[in-house]
């Protein structure tokens, strides 16, 4: 076996080790852990204006309570929202949203002979409107939003299955 075939060879060892090691530590992590990470991937992809990202955090029957939206209305929505919401000159997007771990309420439920393990969480999120010129900096106060919402952990993968949301403070930007 030549010097470059061994090197290859430990280097996919290598890497198959770390994918398993990477493996291991994503089943052992609580639910709750899960679910914060979850939202926090939501916030991200909002943040990166990825509608996928975010539908594909819902489940296939999802809706907005008080409302008739499922995940292909609010997938669409938020691809338009997504594409007007943009800097003219950059292309960036121009809202932004926080979510603090200490403001993410949850509570665990179910599971097993109920059916799948259900959570009810209240998120309070700020949206901000980044100013075009200086994208660090947003323009005028944030606007307050608390989502409240149920998930479902199917085969392992917990997903958002219903949510409402209610204004606390400031303008809708949506």
């Amino acid at each position: 076996m030549s010097k470059l075939s061994k090197v290859t060879l430990a280097l996919f060892v290598a890497v198959c080790g770390a994918i398993l090691a990477y493996r291991i530590y994503l089943a052992s992590l609580s639910d709750e852990t899960r679910i914060r990470n979850l939202l926090q991937s939501v916030a991200e992809a909002f943040n990166d204006a990825s509608a996928s990202r975010i539908s594909d955090r819902l489940t296939a029957d999802f809706s907005v309570e008080k409302g008739d939206f499922g995940r292909r209305e609010v997938h669409a929505f938020l691809v338009h929202f997504f594409l007007r919401e943009r800097d003219r000159k950059s292309g960036e997007p121009l809202w932004r949203v926080e979510v603090k771990p200490e403001e993410v309420d949850l509570s665990i439920e179910g599971g097993e002979k109920d059916g799948p393990p259900t959570a009810r969480v209240e998120v309070t999120a700020r949206f901000s409107r980044q100013s075009a010129a200086n994208a660090e900096s947003p323009e005028g106060a944030p606007v307050i939003v608390v989502f409240t919402g149920k998930l479902v952990k199917a085969k392992g993968r917990w997903l958002i299955d219903s949510a409402e949301r209610r204004l606390l403070g400031g303008r809708w930007p949506f």
